[in-house]
Parts: C-alpha cells; sequence; structure tokens
C-alpha cells in the first residue's frame, strides 16, 4: 500500500479472508490478452492505495486477493499456480478432471455476478485469471473433493486431508 507500514502487516490470512483491504474493483479486473501484466498492474494500483490505519481493512470480497495468493504460491514454490494445483491438491486427491488450465474442454460456462451468471466464460481470458475461479472440474470431481472434506472433518481414515486444516475453513473469525 501507499503507507508501508500498513502492507507490512497484511497476511496471506488476510487475502484469505478478503480482509486485506483490495477491493471488489480492483479484482474486477479481467483481461484477455495474455501477455498483459497483471503483478506490475497490481503493484502500480496496490501502490496507491491510501489506508491511514490497518483498522480501515475490514471484509471486502476481492478476485485480486486469489490472484495475489496465486503470485505467492509461485515464488516460495518457484513452480506455476497450475503446476501447484496438480502436485499438491488435484493428483493426490484423483481429481483427474479438474485443471487451472483455462482452455480445458469441459463445456461452456458461464461466471457468476450477485447470483446470476452473466458473464459467458471465454477460453481466451488471461491464464493468471485461474486461481481467482476458474478452475474447471467435473461433477464428480466436486463429489469426491467434497466427500475428502467431510472425511477430514469427521476424521474418518479415508481421505489425503487433514483434519485441522479442513476445521479451519469452518472456524468462524470475528
Amino acid at each position: 500500500f501507499k503507507n508501508k507500514v500498513i502492507s507490512d502487516q497484511i497476511t496471506i490470512e488476510d487475502l484469505l479472508r478478503h480482509t486485506s483491504g483490495l477491493s471488489t474493483e480492483l479484482g474486477r479486473t479481467f483481461k484477455t490478452d495474455p501477455t498483459f501484466n497483471y503483478i506490475n498492474f497490481y503493484t502500480s494500483k496496490i501502490k496507491s492505495i491510501d489506508l491511514e490505519d490497518i483498522s480501515e481493512r475490514r471484509y471486502n470480497y476481492s478476485n485480486a486477493n486469489y490472484r495475489i495468493l496465486a503470485y505467492i504460491i509461485e515464488e516460495v514454490t518457484n513452480r506455476t499456480f497450475k503446476d501447484c494445483l496438480n502436485s499438491f491438491i488435484t493428483t493426490p486427491l484423483g481429481l483427474v478432471n479438474t485443471s487451472a488450465d483455462i482452455k480445458t474442454k469441459l463445456i461452456n460456462s458461464y461466471q457468476y455476478f450477485l447470483y446470476y451468471p452473466i458473464i459467458p466464460f471465454e477460453a481466451n481470458l488471461h491464464p493468471d485469471e485461474a486461481a481467482s475461479g476458474l478452475i474447471s472440474s467435473s461433477i464428480d470431481n466436486m463429489a469426491t473433493y467434497l466427500r475428502h472434506i467431510m472425511n477430514a472433518y469427521n476424521n474418518h481414515p479415508n481421505t489425503k486431508l487433514s483434519n485441522h486444516s479442513v476445521k479451519q475453513l469452518f472456524t468462524k473469525n470475528e
């Protein structure tokens, strides 16, 4: 942010919980040109956000949080988001029809805005869009994923997810 002291206080949890201070509007940026540099775009935009106090950060859903989280994953692992999704989630859970490849061969779909499917999914969206809601999956893979979550939550041994991690998904944080 404009104020580095505030920037230094933003955590990964803040990005996950949408309490980072990033606006919904910033996350509504959708590009189709694969040469567009989202990192430069976000760096410039975020440096112009002027928060005076860390308490100004309140819940505000923004796809920008997920895109930034994907960049953090890529920086930490030195791998692409798509590769990490495959290595750490889809392959271990046996989700063979789930992908962060926006040019997947699944049926066309729509992006939602306020519960209404209004934006047709474009196969030519920027690859960095995948982390902010363009992971494609078949219904049977979604059912398998849900089964893993339910099994982990209930301490059933038939899952590769940890009970502790899944419990965190369902823990309310004021």
